[in-house]
């Protein structure tokens, strides 16, 4: 809307000068004297620089204002340590779903350089007064094509209180991430008591790119980057040693 004022503001200038042109030019030429033309030039010249500081100023505001259609936030994959010396990374977003509820949709594996990485995870959490999820039903993935990936659910592996439980479901990534597309909205289907009525989240393009940028993750890319990693976690003394970026203690 922005582009469409600015483009309708700059037409209507330079017609408008465009006909003072016009008007000038013709005084000027039908009986054309050098008295003529010095009465006039100076209307010229000032007409020419007006016309010239209204173009200056209207590519100034392109330069300043994003006429792009918005993006989606930026993608954040976070780093944190567990108990068990190892770096969590994980990607997480806040999604509604069909009924606006929000759920957070968390993407995660844990990393250690003495231990085969585990496989991705994908975890959601209702918020209170939110849908129970049915378990151990499977979730699934589905395309624009009504392709479907399914989800096998490992809540199981979740040990949380039983009152809980029904407001989180937590689900096998791994094995369908590298199939799915990269180009098209998914939706997240999850399995509710009422089967006739599941949670339906919108999965965007960033963060199927996101999950897969967590996947890719190996311990030895985490080695030396302290950047990744908050300064109070560092400084804790279970921070995992062999990322090179634990503190000193005092």
């Amino acid at each position: 809307m922005l582009s469409g004022l600015y483009v309708t503001v700059l037409s209507v200038t330079i017609e408008t000068h465009i006909l003072l042109w016009e008007r000038t030019i013709q005084m000027i030429f039908p009986r054309m004297t050098w008295s003529k033309l010095i009465a006039v030039l100076p209307t010229v010249l000032m007409s020419v620089l007006n016309t010239l500081g209204w173009m200056f100023c209207f590519i100034s505001l392109i330069g300043v204002v994003d006429f792009s259609v918005p993006k989606s936030a930026a993608a954040t994959v976070l780093h944190t340590a567990d108990a068990a010396n190892a770096i969590v990374v994980q990607s997480r977003r806040t999604i509604r779903d069909q009924q606006r509820q929000s759920w957070q949709v968390i993407a995660f594996k844990s990393v250690r350089p003495d231990m085969q990485d585990l496989p991705l995870t994908l975890r959601v959490v209702g918020f209170p007064g939110g849908p129970a999820l049915a378990h151990p039903e499977p979730g699934q993935l589905i395309d624009l094509q009504h392709r479907v990936w399914p989800l096998p659910d490992r809540s199981a592996q979740v040990a949380v209180d039983p009152a809980l439980s029904f407001s989180l479901g937590q689900y096998d990534l791994a094995a369908v991430l590298g199939h799915l597309p990269t180009a098209q909205r998914l939706q997240l289907q999850l399995p509710t008591a009422d089967a006739a009525n599941p949670i339906v989240l919108p999965i965007p393009p960033a963060l199927i790119h996101e999950w897969q940028t967590v996947a890719a993750v190996a311990a030895s890319d985490l080695v030396n980057q302290c950047d990744l990693f908050p300064m109070e976690a560092r400084q804790n003394p279970k921070f995992p040693l062999w990322t090179g970026c634990r503190l000193a203690e005092p």
